[in-house]
């Protein structure tokens, strides 16, 4: 198993991909911090930009945002086309 030089976690979702919805936020940016300390590439999808939440995970080299209103499946196709151009396939939905 691969492991961190700094805190000995367990890299078990080294390679993967995650969009978390509401990941920004509460629950949402706990589950984030947890994907990410387990080796995770780590999309969120929010309604609000990154500087409105207190909760919100700070900045990561495997972190990225993205934003739409999920009653609008046109900005939410957006939304995951634009996070698989960066980290690619999208291998595990948070909802």
């Amino acid at each position: 198993m691969k492991q961190t030089s700094d805190h000995q976690t367990p890299q078990l979702l080294a390679g993967k991909h995650a969009l978390v919805t509401g990941g920004r936020r509460g629950i949402g940016a706990a589950v984030t911090r947890q994907l990410l300390a387990y080796g995770a590439k780590v999309t969120t999808l929010s309604r609000s930009s990154p500087n409105q939440s207190k909760d919100a995970p700070g900045e990561h080299r495997e972190l990225q945002h993205a934003f739409a209103d999920v009653g609008d499946s046109a900005a939410v196709m957006k939304a995951f086309d634009d996070a698989r151009s960066r980290f690619g396939p999208i291998d595990i939905l948070v909802n």
